[in-house]
């Protein structure tokens, strides 16, 4: 395939009007219409052209990028495009203020959760026609990514959303789907989705415990082996617990005793200050009592 105008960023990126950025994303249709035998094979290529996406969602004038044309005659190539794009966006970790695809400045927090997550809703707009077992196992392969702090912040409601979007129940989809839910958040667990992991696994037990939540019980038997856990000492237990990398696990006891001194003085002087005055009449009556025991 002829390199494609529409995957060169000094190109794409120089749109600024929003009638530029219209006939930029119906290019961007096009390609994907044109040579999606050449998308669909070419994992290289997939990233690249999503991060057009990218830019016309982060950086354009127009918040919202509506793929439901795509959706709607190719439903799996334009998710696999996307969530290839979003995969190699995430990545690159928390994106800076200064641009949405650079890492140097992160003086300002991230706050573009909203313009991601409505570029991953719409790869949820699908046909009437397009077959449920399609449109389910999308949604599935999406559980990550809805969970992400980086598409949905602090919520973990978009991957609910995303349901929704595609017409599905989602506490049928989880139970009907739950033994694919554990490879959708266990594949990453250990990279830089862990968190998303995390929360994905929060949202599905809060969706269907019932279910879940056994799930989630013989994966944790199935990977820790009880034979090393029982050898651990206390002194094990500390170190991992209780010390930050380098300090001893002495130190570390001292600095956590501390603390925990620390925190129930304040709470005990918030709680004298807020005391009324005949409260604080019977706590000066117990204290005396307890004087006199001494």
């Amino acid at each position: 395939m002829k390199p494609l105008f529409i995957l060169w960023d000094k190109v794409y990126q120089k749109t600024s009007d929003p009638i530029d950025e219209k006939w930029l994303l119906w290019a961007w249709e096009a390609s994907l219409r044109c040579f999606k035998g050449e998308f669909g094979k070419n994992e290289i290529l997939r990233p690249r052209l999503v991060l057009v996406l990218f830019h016309l969602s982060l950086e354009g004038s127009t918040p919202e990028i509506c793929l439901k044309r795509c959706t709607a005659r190719n439903p799996e190539l334009t998710d696999c495009v996307v969530r290839d794009g979003f995969n190699s966006f995430l990545t690159r970790g928390t994106p800076s203020s200064k641009s949405a695809f650079s890492v140097d400045d992160v003086s300002k927090p991230w706050n573009m959760h909203f313009r991601l997550s409505a570029l991953l809703l719409s790869t949820m707009s699908f046909a009437e026609d397009t077959e449920l077992n399609t449109c389910e196992s999308m949604i599935v392969d999406a559980v990550l990514l809805g969970h992400h702090h980086l598409i949905c912040g602090n919520s973990r409601q978009t991957w609910i959303d995303l349901c929704q979007r595609a017409r599905a129940d989602h506490h049928d989809l989880t139970i009907k789907h739950m033994d694919k839910f554990p490879q959708a958040y266990l594949k990453r667990f250990v990279t830089q989705c862990k968190d998303a992991s995390y929360s994905a696994v929060s949202t599905l037990t809060f969706v269907s415990p019932e279910t879940v939540l056994p799930r989630i019980m013989e994966q944790l038997q199935a990977d820790i082996n009880s034979t090393v856990a029982n050898v651990l000492t206390k002194f094990d237990l500390g170190v991992w617990k209780l010390t930050p990398e380098g300090t001893t696990y002495v130190d570390g006891q001292l600095l956590w005793d501390e603390e925990t001194r620390r925190n129930i003085t304040t709470k005990r002087a918030a709680a004298t200050k807020s005391l009324t005055k005949q409260r604080q009449a019977l706590v000066n009556a117990q204290l005396e009592e307890e004087a006199k025991i001494r």
